[in-house]
């Protein structure tokens, strides 16, 4: 996964990493880019693959596994062979090919038709002997996964069966049928699919996701955000040296950021950081070095804020100790809110220059090597990688995929359950298992945080980033010709969105079509990406997708008039983009759901004025490491409002993951005393 600030270079770093040309254009991603890729366990260029992988992913695998297992079987032929020995009738994936020994000849021989079916070609005999052959062997499969592969560079002769050549007939034997049956293995394991798994036996297939450095994406970055993958984060390292304070800050902010967020909603993954723009670095500098290492301090300060300072002035740390330190931060990170969470900044280092980072030069690709060495050498190490998975997971897997639509539900996923797996466990505890990893794989979105959708299943999640990603637009991000639009009569519609963040239904049918649109309209309502606006006096349906809001003016707090009671939330440090949107859907969700009409918010960005009926008015303010509320009026105690708010805060975790803390203080006189303290003492104004 690429990320990281806007204009920080990600596009160009793909570009970059796949030794393309470098394009001097800026053209901005658009909410989620999709890149299908393969590599080669040489450790060779990465390349693209197009645009969707094959949906038979079975088939694939088990084609693959043939031809390395012939190639075990051809050598031992051919040492047999050297040795002028004959051999005993010998078994490859119980006759992928067969050997045998004629009475006249002392040298080995493989039969013809078994040796063509297994490389790909034809032969009188191949199809009915490929059909015989895998339909011995492919039980085994479901009960005998692979062994992890000992070589980093994952050379696929380390492969092996937990289950010995020997004793694959008893395995058979004790665990029934095979994956498939003998007209799905006439069918699919054709010449043609053989000799392709061939020639790609020694790639690996990969997906590369480019998120958008734009801020009105990050509400939806989190939707898609996963534990197995490894996390790139981009930075423009002109920006910390050369650009001033402002371009710096900025910069911060977003590595801060990016950094935090991949602790909490993807504890167990791993990241490094790239700073881009070398080559102009080196044009500025009179000693690269010396920037570098300057970029390093900084990086510290991002990594663990409060672990360099020792008497009120810095330290700088030893590189070896680098590491250590952020992980004790994240450690009493989590320890604040009372609830130990074992997750550590799973940082890569530059170990080659003993540095946090990696600088490159976009231009040149100089850097790139290292960087592409090192993700190919870190994916062989991550657990997800070498974990052990039957064979008939991913026949689960091509049985919801090939269903009609981009998504089932939770009936029919059961039934390809029953369909395919048949394993020790029962059958939801095992549907639940395999579900879990291909959602981590990215390979399907498993929903199990939304009622209406409970157990549902996206077959295509690139089909939901593409339909997610045409709702976020502005002025600066077009997402569709403006002609077609005024054609079709939602002109005004699209200014109104624009202008205010508020959109009509008719203008999602004209975004999604009709057919899905009630099944992703759910879905990114219940996922707080936007929610229903029925303050318009009108019979035309619209919806809020606060992250679209531009800003507006400040509320004046201080003159706003009313109670002015100020309660500040904090988040241990750190607030994540998209936390404040949230908020504000699941307030308008509240605001709807109660018995009677309220007054319609006023919602200006990083700002909001709300009414809950005439019982509460409250005023909410993002600021960069809180978020303030105000309470204006209410006709119950005050501090009722603040549990309110703060339901609501937990409603949004649902989203933001287990590392998601916040701590509300409430403002008595010239201090603030924490929510829990005050309820607690009953202290007025806030317990009347």
């Amino acid at each position: 996964v690429i990320c990281g600030q806007d204009a920080a270079g990600k596009s160009s770093f793909v570009d970059a990493i796949l030794a393309q040309e470098h394009n001097e254009s800026y053209n901005l991603t658009r909410g989620i880019k999709l890149t299908h890729l393969q590599a080669r366990v040489d450790g060779s260029t990465w390349e693209r693959v197009g645009d969707k992988p094959a949906s038979d992913y079975t088939t694939a695998f088990l084609s693959r596994f043939a031809n390395i297992e012939l190639d075990k079987f051809l050598d031992e032929l051919e040492k047999e062979k050297e040795k002028n020995k004959p051999t005993k009738r010998f078994s490859v994936l119980r006759g992928a090919g067969r050997a045998s020994v004629d009475k006249n000849d002392s040298a080995p021989k493989m039969r013809r038709g078994s040796i063509e079916a297994a490389n790909g070609k034809g032969g009188a005999a191949s199809g009915n002997r490929r059909g015989s052959v895998l339909a011995q062997v492919l039980p085994s499969f479901s009960s005998h996964p692979f062994k992890r592969k000992t070589n980093d560079l994952l050379d696929d002769s380390e492969y092996k069966m937990q289950a010995e050549s020997d004793n694959i007939t008893s395995a058979i034997e004790d665990f029934g049928t095979g994956i498939f049956s003998e007209e799905e293995l006439e069918k699919k394991f054709r010449p043609d699919v053989m000799a392709k798994a061939r020639r790609e036996r020694d790639h690996i297939r990969f997906r590369l996701y480019e998120f958008s450095g734009n801020r009105v994406y990050y509400t939806l970055h989190h939707t898609f955000m996963t534990n197995s993958a490894i996390y790139v984060v981009v930075f423009d390292m002109m920006n910390l040296l050369y650009k001033g304070e402002g371009a710096r800050i900025d910069t911060f902010r977003y590595l801060n950021y990016w950094l935090k967020s991949i602790k909490y909603h993807s504890p167990a993954a791993t990241m490094l950081m790239v700073g881009t723009h070398a080559d102009e670095i080196k044009a500025s500098s009179k000693n690269f070095d010396r920037d570098m290492d300057t970029i390093g301090k900084i990086l510290h300060r991002v990594v663990f804020p409060d672990a360099d300072k020792e008497h009120g002035r810095a330290t700088q740390m030893h590189f070896n100790k680098a590491i250590g330190h952020a992980n004790e931060f994240a450690k009493d990170l989590d320890k604040e809110g009372g609830v130990y969470l074992d997750k550590k900044l799973n940082l890569l280092e530059n170990t080659a220059q003993k540095r946090l980072f990696f600088p490159v030069d976009l231009k040149s690709g100089n850097g790139m090597r290292e960087v592409r060495v090192q993700l190919d050498v870190t994916a062989s190490k991550q657990d997800y990688f070498g974990k052990q998975i039957p064979p008939r997971w991913l026949k689960f897997l091509d049985a919801m995929k090939s269903e009609n639509g981009k998504w089932i539900d939770d009936t029919r996923v059961t039934a390809c359950g029953r369909e395919t797996l048949r394993g020790e466990n029962s059958l939801q505890e095992e549907m639940t298992e395999a579900l879990k990893m291909l959602h981590e794989l990215g390979l399907i979105v498993h929903i199990t945080n939304i009622k209406a959708y409970k157990g549902y299943v996206v077959t295509d999640p690139e089909w939901l980033t593409d339909l997610s990603t045409k709702l976020m637009f502005t002025n600066q991000i077009q997402q569709f010709d403006m002609d077609h639009v005024k054609d079709a009569g939602l002109g005004d519609d699209v200014e109104k969105a624009i202008r205010t963040g508020i959109i009509s239904r008719d203008l999602l049918v004209y975004l999604w079509g009709e057919d899905d649109l009630a099944f992703v309209l759910k879905f990114l309502e219940q996922n707080l990406i936007m929610c229903r606006w029925g303050f318009e006096k009108t019979d035309k349906l619209y919806y809020a997708v606060p992250s679209m809001i531009p800003h507006g003016p400040h509320l004046d707090y201080e003159n706003i008039g009313g109670l002015g009671l100020k309660a500040a939330f904090s988040f241990r440090r750190y607030l994540t983009l998209g936390v404040f949107e949230r908020l504000v859907c699941q307030v308008l969700q509240s605001t709807l759901a109660l018995k009677g009409q309220s007054k319609e918010p006023i919602i200006n960005g990083d700002n909001s004025r709300h009414w809950l009926l005439e019982d509460y008015e409250f005023c909410m303010e993002r600021q960069p490491d809180l978020i303030m509320v105000t309470v204006i009026a209410s006709k119950k105690s005050p501090i009722k409002c603040i549990t309110r708010i703060l339901k609501m805060f937990q409603k949004v975790k649902v989203f933001l993951g287990e590392g998601f803390l916040v701590s509300p203080s409430l403002k008595i006189g010239d201090e603030y005393l924490s929510y829990d303290e005050v309820k607690e003492q009953e202290l007025a104004p806030w317990c009347n």
